[in-house]
């Protein structure tokens, strides 16, 4: 999604989503191509669900969830990113991720989806970016200086550290899995950042923080211009080890540039991704205009690739989590190319690519994100207007029914 400016983060989404709001229909209709080759979501193989302030409820379908007015994307609860552990060999249905912005953490097991929460983190600020480390889902936290009036209202007095979490200003949550509580890890305190300094995005690479700052001037906006700037961070334990007690003797902040930040995201053509994944799209014509954002099961961080970009045509957004056992790509429009087998059961189609589509969504509705939990798939959905996000929520899909019994039928 993010491509061209991508070091400006609110440009680079909203652009993708003007572009995702314009040619739906378009490019519904050559992702279709074939359509006696793709499996069809039908009858009970799925349900759907939206968010509520406090949570989420059923619908049966998402025009009928409850009427929102449009807020900016930023602002508004919805999924922005998601995540796969690994098996790590335990034996154990590896768990998946939703992050859900302004919300909290949805957590996909066996069992019937949960989303955990803390006010005191997520209600004020947006979800920035989502990683995993070691199965270990962290993430960023930030406040839009544009839309959030509370940006450049400061929490903590003068700069000092404190350890209360409601007077700190987290910029890096961890989750811990075993007591499903949230945990700050580094604090704009800990970098040295004042109130009207916010960390839009960053990357990780296992070793070191990449990270792009937004500085707002100007008290007023009519009268406010931004400034941005970089540096990195390079931890000297363990990043999921760190606390804001003690960061200031566990990280070093050094020096970045513009251009480093952009090349730590830099839009990498198709054509070098990974075999698995150029084999699960392989049937999509190579003059087909996408954008996809990939990630890995276990310890990653996205990778965005293209394919045929054209200032012309808009691009078919997508995207892919590539796992111990399966790959899937989900597009916008609800087309999904899955390979390999889900976890615990058999392998599907011979390895081979298998479509299927989710059920077709109203105009301005869209798909994002996506999660996978043995055979549990959960897709991200939501209501867009330009910059602006409605309805959101997420649909369950029993891929049993969907492609297991398919080819069982067919032996």
């Amino acid at each position: 999604m993010k491509f061209y400016l991508k070091l400006l983060f609110t440009v680079s989404a909203l652009l993708a989503i003007s572009l995702l709001s314009t040619s739906c229909r378009k490019k519904e209709k050559i992702l279709s191509a074939n359509d006696n080759s793709i499996i069809e979501t039908k009858g009970k193989t799925h349900f759907w669900y939206y968010f509520t302030t406090g949570g989420f409820e059923k619908t049966d379908l998402p025009q009928n969830a409850p009427a929102l007015a449009p807020i900016p994307w930023t602002e508004s609860i919805r999924i922005c990113a998601s995540g796969v552990s690994t098996d790590m060999n335990n034996q154990q249905t590896p768990l998946s991720y939703a992050l859900v912005n302004r919300l909290g953490l949805l957590v996909f097991d066996e069992g019937e989806p949960v989303i955990h929460s803390d006010r005191n983190l997520f209600t004020e600020s947006t979800m920035g970016t989502f990683v995993m480390q070691d199965n270990n889902p962290f993430f960023s936290l930030y406040k839009s200086s544009f839309f959030n009036e509370k940006a450049n209202i400061s929490t903590s007095s003068n700069g000092k550290q404190t350890e209360n979490i409601a007077d700190m200003r987290p910029f890096l949550i961890r989750y811990d899995v075993e007591s499903g509580i949230f945990f700050p890890m580094i604090t704009y305190e800990n970098l040295q950042l004042e109130s009207n300094e916010q960390i839009t995005d960053f990357t990780w690479n296992g070793k070191q923080l990449n990270c792009s700052i937004k500085t707002t001037e100007g008290k007023n906006s009519e009268s406010s211009r931004n400034k941005f700037s970089y540096f990195t961070v390079t931890p000297s334990v363990p990043i999921l080890s760190i606390s804001p007690k003690t960061a200031p003797s566990t990280i070093f902040i050094g020096e970045s540039t513009a251009e480093s930040f952009r090349n730590s995201k830099k839009l990498e053509d198709l054509s070098s991704a990974p075999d698995r994944l150029k084999k699960l799209i392989a049937a999509l014509p190579k003059d087909l205009p996408i954008l996809m954002e990939v990630s890995f099961s276990g310890n990653s961080s996205e990778i965005s690739y293209q394919q045929a970009l054209d200032e012309e045509k808009s691009a078919m957004l997508a995207k892919a989590i590539i796992a111990d056992t399966w790959a899937l790509a989900v597009f916008e429009d609800g087309t999904c190319y899955f390979s390999g087998s889900c976890y615990g059961r058999p392998i599907i189609n011979s390895g081979k690519t298998v479509a299927f589509r989710l059920p077709k969504l109203p105009e301005n509705f869209t798909y994002s994100y996506f999660a996978l939990t043995g055979t549990k798939l959960y897709v991200a959905w939501e209501e867009t207007s330009f910059y602006q996000t409605g309805r959101s929520g997420f649909i369950f899909v029993d891929l049993d029914s969907v492609l297991y019994s398919q080819f069982r039928n067919e032996k």
